[in-house]
């Protein structure tokens, strides 16, 4: 934080998963190989909703298997199914999924691929 506020950029350090901000007031937002170093994302997960506006996207970004298993510090792994099902508990509908080269059982194995999901929030009729 120390470091991009230095840069002339804002920057927040966000502690026990409460945002500073107002309700509704980002489009987008990136959590970016984050959700597998959390024992229980659901609190970050609801600030989140929170933040972003009705039509916010969410992109999200989690290690392949190899990768997960390199890190000491991840607490859960998740593949894109278990990660779409999470999402979808919060209120989030998948949109798009992106594999980093790209998907493949051969690659999965030897490389520390990404898998990138594209969420926006589910608009609920009433």
């Amino acid at each position: 934080v120390d470091y991009c506020k230095n840069k002339g950029h804002e920057a927040y350090l966000i502690k026990n998963s409460i945002f500073p901000f107002k309700d509704s007031i980002f489009d987008s937002a990136i959590f970016d190989n984050v959700i597998e170093h959390l024992s229980d994302p659901h609190e970050l997960l609801i600030e989140i909703r929170r933040v972003l506006t009705i039509e916010g996207v969410l992109i999200v970004g989690i290690p392949g298997r190899r990768g997960f298993i390199t890190d000491q510090s991840h607490k859960k792994y998740y593949n894109w199914l278990e990660l779409k099902r999470t999402l979808d508990e919060f209120g989030f509908r998948s949109i798009d999924c992106l594999y980093s080269p790209l998907r493949s059982n051969f690659l999965k194995k030897i490389l520390n691929n990404i898998v990138y999901m594209e969420y926006s929030q589910k608009v609920l009729i009433q």
